[in-house]
């Protein structure tokens, strides 16, 4: 949204556990991943926590952030910690701006001129479902593996 002061936005579904937990708290984190991670990612964004503990089923840990009260990903490339600013009700979403208060990545990933180094990274865009967009083609996940009674 902004890059000076740094601000993002996060639209969530109002009925969302994540959408809950965020509002309550007033902070949370954004874990940036990489496109061999598309599965998990599918997964993690299509089950609510509410019912699963959705990291022991892929098998990741989570470690708590320097400056909010959230959770880091171990397996990020990179982390913005952000406290919510303002909220937006539209219809059934949320917009969500917060301020950015910590921004970590991985050395050699990222510059300040041009942002992400998309040689040595690729970082999925969601385009809709299982549909994900790496820059140049459209990449589709199956997180049909975590499902109950498949591993």
């Amino acid at each position: 949204m902004s890059d000076e002061p740094p601000v993002v936005a996060v639209a969530l579904n109002e009925e969302s556990y994540t959408r809950e937990l965020l509002l309550e708290r007033g902070e949370f984190t954004l874990c940036v991943l990489s496109m061999d991670q598309l599965d998990e990612i599918l997964f993690l964004g299509s089950v609510s926590g509410r019912d699963v503990d959705k990291l022991s089923v892929v098998g990741w840990r989570a470690a708590q952030a320097r400056e909010v009260g959230a959770p880091v990903l171990d397996n990020a490339l990179g982390v913005l910690e952000c406290r919510v600013r303002q909220t937006v009700q539209v219809d059934e979403m949320t917009l969500i701006l917060a301020d950015v208060v910590r921004a970590e990545v991985v050395e050699g990933t990222f510059n300040d001129r041009h942002g992400w180094d998309l040689r040595r990274v690729k970082i999925p865009l969601h385009a809709a479902g299982r549909a994900f967009v790496e820059p140049g083609r459209l990449v589709l996940a199956d997180a049909g593996r975590f499902r109950a009674g498949k591993g």
